[in-house]
């Protein structure tokens, strides 16, 4: 059967099964460079889609594949530009697949508190002007949307004021707030560093215990922290505070998500 044909076929298959954000972002351009002695070889858009359409979704391509030639396929995917250097990048795609390490999420919870978001309903990926300079990023939000905890953590975007940063961290805890029962939470640097300021409510600095707590449960006992502007976080104790937090949610595989009109150099 002509490729072109047959990749029609399961990619149409695809989109009656998937939502639109899903099938557009992940499968829409891609294609089926050809099927050879039981290895399927497919052209993928970007670097990220080799890494998100192995780990997430060979065995649907698998089975779809199957489905249409009785015949199970190995998969492989590389770019365009990598065609004339195809048998290498064969090999260092086996390589890699042979070695990876997929992290496996545990989202058993046993939290028993109200937390708000902080969400823009607004926001969500659907709204989100995609264009040449922005693809990748919003590639990027959509497979850590998916996939928190698993793909890129933490998640740092950065870019200029009024290029959509704030738009697609919002889209993302929205997109994980709909399709699970994960906690997230949304604020940014200044509001960060103001609980951790109650903690400390009086002249002498000392503790409050009970804020402490509050600001524990906050913070530390969910799915998901996304934190907006990243580089007006100031003061070494919160700093500190930002530190351990991090270790906390990043050591049980929680996702992180922060922001900056600045690099991460700066």
């Amino acid at each position: 059967m002509n490729t072109d044909i047959l990749w029609s076929k399961i990619l149409e298959k695809l989109q009656s099964e998937l939502n639109s954000l899903t099938f557009t972002t992940w499968f829409k351009d891609t294609e089926l460079y050809k099927l050879e002695n039981n290895k399927a070889y497919i052209i993928v858009p970007m670097p990220i889609h080799k890494k998100h359409l192995n780990e997430n979704y060979s065995d649907l391509i698998i089975n779809k594949l199957y489905n249409e030639t009785n015949t199970n396929y190995d998969l492989y995917f590389f770019l365009k530009e990598e065609i004339q250097a195809e048998e290498t990048i064969i090999v260092d795609e086996k390589d890699n697949d042979s070695n990876s390490n997929i992290n496996v999420i545990n989202t058993d919870l046993n939290i028993n508190y109200n937390i708000n978001s902080n969400l823009n309903k607004n926001y969500t990926f659907e709204s989100f002007i995609v264009g040449n300079s922005n693809k990748f990023a919003q590639t990027a939000a959509l497979s850590v949307a998916e996939y928190p905890g698993s793909m890129y953590n933490p998640l740092f975007i950065y870019g200029n004021s009024g290029l959509g940063k704030t738009h697609l961290m919002h889209a993302i805890g929205n997109y994980i707030v709909e399709h699970s029962n994960r906690k997230v939470l949304y604020i940014t640097s200044e509001e960060f560093m103001q609980d951790y300021r109650n903690v400390y409510n009086n002249k002498d600095g000392e503790t409050n215990f009970n804020y402490i707590n509050f600001f524990n449960n906050k913070y530390r006992n969910i799915d998901v922290l996304i934190i907006d502007d990243i580089q007006l976080l100031s003061g070494p104790k919160s700093q500190e505070s930002f530190f351990n937090t991090f270790n906390t949610l990043f050591n049980n595989q929680k996702q992180i998500i922060i922001s900056s009109d600045r690099s991460p150099n700066d």
